[in-house]
């Protein structure tokens, strides 16, 4: 019997190639395709979770400094307006799925819920606990445009 030489051999893969390398690429390229959606698909996650907790830490903060302005302008308002919107923002902050790790690295929720404290003592809707309670916001904003 006769060996196959190293030319019918390299023309036989080559022609095989030709059959099986277009699917290799369609699979790779579909494996590559899905991998970035889904990176994309929890970066979308990420942000729309940070924007709701934005969206309830400044209401809590609007709602916060709103009863405090009645109440030294001598109209006070429903504390449970604050309340409301505090346990909402706080509801909000603690089930977050995708960036639960980066508050809690941050110790936002701590942090958030010191300052609003501090801000309901001070009796004062401008006062530096205000400040920190926006700086706190403005850090979750930046969490949320910073590309992972």
């Amino acid at each position: 019997m006769q060996a196959p030489d190293s030319h019918s051999i390299l023309a036989t893969a080559k022609e095989l190639w030709g059959y099986i390398g277009p699917l290799v690429g369609l699979y790779a390229g579909n494996s590559f395709s899905r991998s970035a959606q889904r990176k994309q698909w929890l970066l979308d996650r990420r942000k729309e979770e940070l924007r709701e907790v934005v969206s309830a830490m400044t209401q809590a903060t609007i709602e916060l400094q709103t009863y405090l302005a009645a109440k030294g302008a001598g109209t006070e308002q429903p504390w449970s307006l604050w309340i409301d919107a505090h346990k909402a923002a706080f509801r909000i902050v603690a089930d977050r799925i995708y960036i639960a790790e980066d508050l809690a690295q941050r110790d936002i929720p701590n942090r958030y819920i010191a300052a609003a404290l501090k801000l309901h003592d001070s009796n004062d809707p401008e006062s530096s606990a205000a400040n920190e309670m926006g700086e706190i916001i403005n850090e979750v904003v930046k969490l949320a445009t910073k590309v992972k």
